[in-house]
């Protein structure tokens, strides 16, 4: 969801967003979208809309974060929201929008109704289909309500795209398609080249490239596909393995006592002995600890630092957002001495910490999505170590009962059981009961069901699982060459030395803080009154993809950061070195001369949603004239133009500039015509990739439409008006004098 924002907000494609999310996940997405992308939301409830004072809270920001259970509490809130213009809403945890045909959830009507008002909706949800098929379908009716219309059709629609999967699946295992497969898909598909196709996949030589054709096609036909993209661990792969280490703690018991008590406090706690003594096995590797309570956590701190003199760092909800930063990053720091960070269930949500492989669970959760959601503070794609899972219990207590519950009824420990929050909420009264009464033998039974119903659930997942849908959400070689182009770009050099460049330029001060990190301050000299997205503190940054994953205290500086993109619009818009006189000496060139070197820039005053910038960006057009009206551009480059001398005092040229006044005035024309001609020619070539481009997608539509009835007739006119007034903007582009520089040959 952070990509395509970003994306849409850079391209000026969106500038309003709401997203809701449930309350508990709300700092996650603030954290989230501010280290990951540099959005700076701003969080939404009713204390914020009565302190605006406004009868419109909401039009006072650009990028909002609210939770659903803030407007469900407060339903005239709904209205605001409904009445602002939004381009884009997102919906996090959306399977918690419960629908029924004639009684939908107060909750579901009103997404439905900021889907019909925002041109972009955005649905997420880790459980697409453990709720049961209607809540997925009620889902893909909020994105498209003309296509899901009614749930028995979408039940037929699925079946009808079974063949399809069986075959694809076939095609994967490299196992042959039967008479029956084959006549299916020259029934369904009416493609001219699925004859031919079918024929290569039995020929040894072709059979690879045929099969790769053959699932793309199959792929495209497949209509749900263009509006749900689902991707599952297994299909994606790259996550690290998990070994669970469990350690039962014989509880305390006086000597006047026949049975075990339950621990009153830590010092009576087997599990804070055991935390010492692990900690000086693992020793020197450090580890974090979640648990509950943030006292507990504290507690812990005190108990480790004054009995064992392990330094640890602290991170609970009564912190402030700064504070708990802070401590991050303190134990982050490969010299910080602290091995140890203790996190309430606060910890479990949005921190990073895979630089770690030791995980220590000193109490359990009675929510499998709790558990998930700590295990994957380590267990993250680009975890290159098996994380190792330790889990403290006292015999006979809740939390032996949760740690049987998880490894043998779940197996959470080891694997991400996606039928967990299924079988919680089918078997959490009876849980809680076994909670209270702890009986070995109902234990066992209870394991024995739970064990059934994870593979009967599990069953259903895999029978439902439509394997176009996720050939589809995961396109490896499109992803893999996405990934290429990236690291092709960060191993470019040319970004550090610019922004060098540029910061000297404005007066801001660069500290060199480790490799590929400086810390940037605000100089004595700065040319501005505010250098834009520069705290007056400074911050510390930080070029380098690996140390920006490690260390969350340093921001990630790219291409397209705030402060780099700010910085660039302060060049582009300021007049410094618009004009200028330069004095050469080149071989080429006679002694006594001079030339006019121009910029153009070619601008296209189109909507930002044509994104005609894909076809036509604003490029520069350099343009280098001599007196006799020549055109030397292509014949003397721009480097070799380098000024020998710098000047001084300009005086003595400006009676000379004043003297050649008209002859000046005539080489300026001359290379606005020269301009006028390469800008025509770079519009006619950037025009034609345009409409193929577009013609290519908008017969694949067409074709598509005869055999797919989800492919609607205004998406393929929404295409054509697209190239249509995208032709016409780009035909209309004007040349812009972006720059001018007078050479004087020595």
């Amino acid at each position: 969801a952070g990509l395509i924002i970003q994306h849409r907000l850079i391209n000026n494609l969106a500038r309003r967003i709401l997203i809701i999310v449930p309350a508990s996940l709300l700092h996650q997405w603030l954290v989230e979208m501010l280290r990951r992308f540099n959005l700076h939301f701003s969080i939404f409830d009713e204390q914020r809309c009565l302190a605006s004072h406004a009868p419109q809270p909401f039009s006072s920001e650009q990028l909002i974060l609210c939770s659903q259970e803030f407007f469900s509490r407060h339903p005239h809130r709904q209205k605001q929201a409904l009445h602002s213009e939004w381009d884009m809403v997102i919906v996090d945890e959306a399977h918690h929008l419960h629908w029924r045909e004639q009684a939908p959830s107060p909750e579901y009507q009103f997404i439905e109704q900021l889907g019909r008002i925002s041109p972009s909706l955005i649905l997420l949800t880790a459980t697409p289909e453990q709720m049961g098929k209607k809540s997925h379908f009620a889902r893909l009716r909020l994105l498209d309500p003309d296509r899901f219309f009614n749930f028995e059709a979408f039940l037929q629609e699925e079946r009808g795209f079974q063949p399809l999967a069986q075959a694809a699946k076939r095609l994967l295992a490299g196992e042959a398609l039967d008479d029956r497969l084959q006549s299916s898909l020259k029934k369904r598909l009416e493609h001219d080249n699925i004859d031919v196709l079918l024929k290569r996949i039995d020929s040894g030589d072709q059979a690879d490239s045929a099969v790769q054709e053959l699932l793309a096609i199959l792929i495209d036909h497949h209509g749900t596909g263009r509006i749900l993209f689902r991707n599952s661990r297994k299909t994606v792969q790259g996550f690290p393995g998990r070994k669970l280490h469990s350690y039962p703690l014989q509880p305390v018991q006086d000597d006047n006592e026949s049975t075990p008590r339950r621990p009153s406090g830590l010092h009576d706690d087997p599990r804070s002995a055991w935390l010492v003594d692990t900690m000086r096995q693992l020793a020197p590797e450090k580890a974090l600890l979640i648990c509950k309570r943030g006292e507990t956590a504290m507690q812990l701190a005190q108990v480790l630092k004054n009995h064992a003199g392990i330094q640890t760092a602290v991170f609970h909800e009564g912190m402030s957002i700064i504070a708990r930063d802070r401590a991050a990053a303190f134990f982050a720091d490969p010299d910080s001495k602290a091995r140890l960070l203790m996190c309430s269930e606060i910890g479990s949500e949005g921190r990073n910490f895979q630089f770690l492989r030791h995980l220590i669970l000193y109490d359990l959760p009675d929510n499998p999505d709790l558990l998930q959601q700590r295990i994957g503070r380590l267990d993250r794609i680009g975890q290159k170590q098996v994380i190792q899972l330790h889990v403290p219990y006292i015999l006979e207590t809740p939390q032996h009962l949760l740690q049987q519950w998880y490894d043998r009824g779940l197996n959470a420990f080891r694997e991400n059981c996606s039928a967990a929050q299924r079988v919680y909420e089918l078997q959490k009264d009876e849980l809680l009961s076994l909670m209270e009464h702890y009986r070995q033998a109902e234990i066992d039974t209870f394991i024995d069901e739970t064990r059934q119903l994870v593979k009967k659930i599990d069953r259903e997942l895999h029978e439902g699982r439509d394997l176009l849908l996720e050939l589809h959400s995961c396109r490896k070689e499109i992803a893999h060459s996405l990934i290429e182009q990236i690291i092709d770009l960060e191993k470019t050099t040319a970004f550090w030395p610019y922004m060098e460049r540029l910061f000297d330029c404005h007066g801001v001060d660069v500290e060199f803080h480790s490799p590929g990190c400086h810390i940037l301050q605000p100089g004595n000299h700065l040319r501005l009154e505010h250098f834009p997205e520069l705290p007056e503190d400074g911050m510390t940054i930080t070029i380098d993809r690996h140390t920006a994953l490690a260390r969350e205290d340093m921001q990630f500086l790219t291409w397209e950061h705030p402060l780099v993109t700010a910085a660039m619009d302060l060049v582009l818009s300021s007049e410094t070195g618009n004009a200028c006189i330069s004095v050469v000496r080149h071989e080429h060139l006679q002694a006594g001369q001079y030339l006019l070197e121009t910029l153009f820039v070619v601008e296209c005053s189109a909507p930002p949603k044509l994104q005609t910038n894909r076809f036509l960006p604003a490029i520069p057009i350099r343009i280098l004239t001599d007196q006799q009206g020549n055109d030397l551009t292509d014949q003397i480059d721009h480097q070799s133009l380098a000024a020998t001398t710098s000047l001084t005092d300009t005086s003595p040229f400006q009676e000379f500039i004043a003297s050649q006044q008209p002859q000046i005035d005539a080489m300026l024309k001359f290379a606005a015509n020269s301009a006028e001609l390469r800008k025509n020619k770079l519009v006619t070539g950037s025009s034609k990739i345009m409409l193929d481009s577009l013609g290519k997608e908008i017969k694949r539509l067409q074709r598509l439409q005869k055999i797919n009835p989800n492919i609607k007739p205004e998406e393929i006119q929404h295409l054509q008006d697209i190239a249509r007034t995208s032709l016409e903007n780009m035909q209309a582009s004007k040349i812009r004098l972006d720059a001018i520089r007078l050479i004087i040959v020595l």
